[in-house]
């Protein structure tokens, strides 16, 4: 009797509360209604970029104005105008290496036989910048390639002495034997080395370039710091 009491209490207690926890739940519409009016333009502002076109602009121009100032008009023209011409005669065309400091040389002779030469300075004097404390010296990785497809690769120290050839690889477009040895050092000092480094000057490669190529070299690395300040300039003026 007491247990049914007991029930009888809870059930008059939820049916007249429950009306008015309902009553507190607004629609859908109410809710819709509610969310349309809500103001979210302060979350927008702070999780988007600036797209005022104003502001872009200045921003644009205070970057150009601190290009500007990396590098002063006298010493653009001072760094342009201490490029070493190119000599007389010098048979391959220069192309830049854009990722870093060097360059490459390109000629073609007539009966189609293609040099490559890759020129760096060496790393005994790459980061010193001191043009005149060495003896030039450069770096070279000679390519030659024929017609049908074989071609020689040499590594090379040149100086205004001679063209030293330290490393010789062997390359075929259909080697006969793959495992057959392709490369070799030739002895220091050697005839063949000698006879090696006076093949590669009747190339083109010759060691009166020598000194050119290694002042290019470092007056190159100069050029290119105001060639990519100019880049920058223009892509923020665009």
């Amino acid at each position: 009797m007491a247990m049914s009491m007991s029930c009888m209490i809870l059930r008059r207690a939820f049916s007249t509360v429950a009306p008015r926890a309902i009553r507190t739940i607004p629609s859908p519409k109410t809710l819709s209604a509610a969310v349309s009016k809500m103001d979210i333009s302060s979350y927008n502002n702070a999780h988007h970029f600036c797209t005022d076109a104003t502001k872009i602009n200045l921003l644009d121009q205070k970057l150009i104005k601190a290009l500007k100032s990396r590098i002063s008009p006298d010493e653009r023209l001072a760094v342009m105008e201490a490029m070493p011409p190119v000599p007389a005669g010098f048979p391959f065309a220069i192309e830049d290496v854009h990722y870093y400091n060097s360059i490459k040389l390109k000629r073609e002779l007539d009966d189609g036989e293609i040099i490559d030469v890759e020129v760096d300075l060496p790393d005994s004097v790459k980061y010193t910048r001191a043009i005149g404390d060495t003896v030039p010296t450069v770096s070279l990785r000679v390519n030659i390639l024929k017609k049908n497809g074989n071609g020689v690769k040499f590594n090379v120290s040149a100086t205004f002495d001679g063209i030293r050839v330290t490393h010789v690889t062997v390359t075929e477009p259909d080697p006969d034997d793959s495992e057959f040895p392709t490369c070799f050092g030739p002895e220091e000092g050697s005839d063949l080395q000698s006879a090696l480094g006076e093949f590669i000057e009747k190339k083109g490669v010759e060691k009166k370039y020598v000194e050119f190529l290694y002042n290019y070299l470092f007056k190159n690395d100069d050029r290119r710091d105001v060639l990519m300040v100019d880049k920058m300039e223009k892509f923020f003026d665009e």
